[in-house]
């Protein structure tokens, strides 16, 4: 990819949409009703992009990153569902 670059198709899929940055895991339930809710198409070859805010607090905190910001603000995917996974 670094070599060729890659083009196609991106879907966004808005954790974040409220704005609120308070930890919130995302199942496969919550993804699914996330992306019901906001009409999102997905096909296949999509490259899918994840909006958790987390980009936008670091750079509020001129990207300073401490233990508080990186384990309990933001969106996370649930690493522990099984059908997530």
């Amino acid at each position: 990819m670094t070599a060729n670059g890659v083009q196609g198709r991106g879907v966004l899929i808005d954790l974040n949409r409220d704005g609120d940055e308070r930890r919130v895991v995302i199942g496969y339930d919550a993804l699914m009703g996330t992306i019901e809710r906001d009409k999102v198409e997905i096909e296949t070859g999509d490259m899918v992009c994840l909006h958790t805010g987390y980009a936008d607090l670091l750079l509020r905190n001129y990207g300073q990153v401490d233990h508080e910001l990186a384990h309990n603000r933001c969106a996370v995917l649930n690493g522990r569902d099984g059908r997530l996974l």
